[in-house]
């Protein structure tokens, strides 16, 4: 039997080439589809059991919350990962560019290289719990307790919501009318408006 070797050109190394056999040997280090569904089962009917843990009357409420926190808890860790793994990435192209071609320069390299691939997995396990919590669990607590306590949102979407309920609550009619010279401030400050402050070079003649 003869051994073919599978030639590749530069035409093979693509973007969109090499991001599929990224993509592919991240899924190669991860659980198999079955074993990752088991595992997948045990954390719901455990988190589902720690909420359940507060059972009645004010307790109940104490299940939104606990069922909230810990969603949080993941979105959070999610976040802390991708801001680890920007700087990883930033400080390998950094050894990339200043490599001289020995021993030590290559070590940081594959060093810099494994701990990314390190955040990469952490981020995909994080990601998927708080995806689990989120759209899963969270939606199972509301259902079996009967408290609705709204809608989920992100922690990135929170100070775009806390803008637009400030401006709701601020930017009136009655408001300009009363305050004409403190409004364009509520406006700036609210997000509605993009304009300089007062004290900003922008507006310096």
């Amino acid at each position: 039997m003869s051994n073919e070797i599978t030639q590749i050109t530069d035409n093979d190394l693509t973007p969109e080439n090499l991001d599929r056999v990224a993509a592919q040997l991240q899924r190669d280090d991860r659980l198999p589809d079955d074993r990752q569904a088991q595992w997948d089962a045990e954390f719901r009917r455990t988190m589902l059991h720690l909420i359940s843990l507060f059972e009645d009357g004010p307790e109940v409420i104490l299940q939104c919350k606990v069922a909230d926190q810990i969603t949080r808890v993941f979105e959070k860790i999610t976040h802390n990962l991708v801001a680890a793994g920007t700087q990883k990435r930033r400080e390998l192209r950094d050894l990339q560019r200043d490599d001289v071609g020995i021993e030590i320069t290559g070590n940081k390299i594959e060093d810099a290289e494994e701990q990314l691939k390190l955040l990469r997995q952490q981020y995909w396990i994080a990601n998927h719990v708080y995806n689990m919590m989120r759209h899963d669990i969270r939606v199972k607590v509301i259902s079996d307790s009967g408290v609705n306590w709204g809608q989920y949102i992100p922690a990135d979407e929170m100070s775009r919501v806390k803008r637009v309920k400030f401006r709701k609550g601020q930017l009136t009619m009655e408001t300009y009318q009363a305050n004409p010279q403190c409004f364009y401030s509520y406006a700036r400050e609210a997000g509605l408006v993009e304009m300089p402050r007062d004290d900003s070079h922008a507006t310096s003649t």
